[in-house]
């Protein structure tokens, strides 16, 4: 049996190994393009390398446009489909700001992605307000051994116990 915990950590540790690995890969790609256009080569072949570049961002974000428009004209975005936005525009350099022009993708979508991509996965803890067990159960006790008591009656008569207690969270909810 899979937990829900450990799966989502493992896709959210994929998502960032995607990100830092276009942001390098992005990095070697422009270092390279730099180092072409400061080499003795003939200019006419360094449009070539600098078009074959543009041809294959193009080519990407084509790609990306076909998947998002073969599916079933709903505004959902798949998990892949999303990565492949990220590791485009991080690859690419592509400004956030174009991001709407390019992919038709609000940018608060974009940095909600990038947000929840980038968070920490979360965890179920208990609330930090939570009432301790102990002092539900002799809520509880309370209340049946006093049954025409109401709630405020038995908040006040733990207080005089030196218990504070609101009572909605009892009686709301039911017996632990």
């Amino acid at each position: 049996m899979r937990c829900p915990e450990t799966l989502s950590v493992a896709v959210n540790l994929l998502g960032k190994a995607i990100v830092l690995g276009a942001r390098w890969a992005g990095r070697r790609r422009r270092r390279g393009l730099a180092a072409v256009a400061a080499s003795p080569a003939s200019n006419k072949d360094k449009e070539i390398i600098f078009l074959r570049d543009r041809v294959a961002e193009l080519q990407s974000q084509v790609e990306i446009l076909r998947r998002l428009h073969k599916s079933d004209n709903t505004t959902r975005y798949t998990p892949s489909l999303r990565l492949r936005v990220i590791f485009h525009i991080t690859y690419f350099s592509v400004p956030r700001r174009r991001i709407e022009e390019c992919f038709g993708i609000a940018r608060s979508t974009l940095y909600r992605w990038l947000h929840n991509l980038m968070d920490r996965p979360k965890r179920l803890r208990e609330a930090w307000n939570r009432t301790p067990a102990a002092v539900a159960c002799l809520v509880w006790q309370i209340a049946r051994a006093n049954w025409n008591w109401g709630r405020v009656r038995i908040a006040n008569q733990l207080r005089v116990l030196g218990v504070f207690v609101r009572w909605t969270p009892f009686f709301d909810h039911g017996p632990p």
